[in-house]
């Protein structure tokens, strides 16, 4: 399966030895954020990348805006899904995976988006192994470097309404480091219990 069980942290997502891994950009992503925002608050002192650390840092980062942008174009209601599609598109979101904090920009950009591809209800249910891609790319959080992705989850988790996404990043988080985002993760599940409990109403109006 492309995702395991989030029951423990040996259910990480393993990346096949042939996938690529950008270990020595992401590392200065860590130091330098693309831009304001989500992904902007994980770093310590950051030093001064490099020309070509730079040069390859954008290059990743839009790699990573292109792989999420072909996932995003997928339409499993209009489009035939055969084996071959599905291998392609669980192979674009190892690569995304390889890519580790440097694709966090591009991440932050899709979900400030709130755009989504659904899967279930046809016989795409399984192309990502997630009820939708919005799942499938927070599943991929849970195995980017500590501590940027736990802080870029954090901060996710305050813009997050659904109960699915907001369960999902909650549980990952209490994994990654356990309680010391309760009170945010309370926070959240009411937000999305209000946000339910209004829209019930609402439809018996």
């Amino acid at each position: 399966m492309l995702f395991r069980s989030f029951a423990s942290r040996s259910g990480r997502l393993e990346v096949p030895g042939d996938a690529p891994v950008a270990s020595d950009v992401h590392s200065e992503a860590a130091q330098k954020p693309d831009r304001p925002g989500i992904a902007s608050g994980g770093a310590g002192v950051r030093r001064k990348a490099s020309p070509e650390i730079d040069r390859q840092r954008s290059a990743a980062i839009e790699r990573a805006r292109r792989l999420i942008d072909g996932l995003a174009s997928l339409d499993p209601s209009t489009q035939p899904v055969t084996e071959a599609s599905i291998s392609e598109c669980r192979q674009q979101l190892l690569e995304l995976a390889g890519l580790n904090l440097v694709a966090l920009p591009a991440l932050e950009e899709f979900f400030q988006r709130r755009q989504d591809v659904r899967f279930e209800g046809g016989s795409g249910t399984n192309l990502l192994e997630a009820s939708t891609l919005r799942i499938a790319l927070m599943k991929l959080l849970f195995d980017f470097s500590a501590p940027d992705n736990e802080q870029f989850q954090a901060r996710l988790l305050g813009s997050l309404t659904d109960p699915d996404e907001v369960s999902l990043i909650a549980r990952q988080l209490e994994i990654a480091a356990p309680r010391q985002y309760l009170d945010l993760i309370v926070q959240a599940v009411r937000r999305s219990l209000q946000l339910a409990r209004s829209e019930i109403g609402r439809a018996h109006v």
